[in-house]
């Protein structure tokens, strides 16, 4: 697979400060998903994909938090994409529970890492520069 660098870079940062921590801190958790040695693990990987799971929810809330107090007119299509891919995670861990090893933290990482990134760039960018605008 070819999976997209999940390190933190300057062209993330959205200029919200707790959304960009918060985004740091996921691409974190990813890339120690990524790592080829935690692949071989299906139970180092199945707690890490329960802790990650645990704190994209978190974060999620947080966004949409954000999103309602400011009233930012687009929340309704934002939170349906958080929806989805929450969704689609769920349906890996269940593939995770019955296939071979390594199999699904390649896959979960590529494609939520790719998901993730192309969010932050776009959705997560077009909130912020509105809340920015709005204060």
């Amino acid at each position: 697979m070819n999976t997209p660098s999940l390190a933190w870079s300057d062209d993330l940062v959205i200029g919200v400060p707790v959304l960009d921590r918060e985004h740091a801190a996921l691409l974190a958790m990813f890339q120690r998903l990524a790592d080829p040695d935690c692949a071989g693990d299906r139970a180092a990987v199945r707690a890490l994909l329960d802790t990650l799971v645990g704190e994209v929810c978190r974060h999620f809330d947080d966004e949409e938090g954000l999103m309602h107090e400011s009233r930012y007119p687009d929340t309704a299509a934002h939170v349906e994409s958080h929806h989805l891919l929450l969704k689609q995670v769920n349906s890996f861990i269940t593939l995770l529970d019955g296939q071979p090893d390594g199999w699904a933290a390649a896959n979960i990482s590529d494609f939520v890492g790719r998901w993730l990134l192309d969010h932050i760039r776009e959705d997560d960018r077009r909130f912020a520069a509105y809340l920015i605008a709005k204060r």
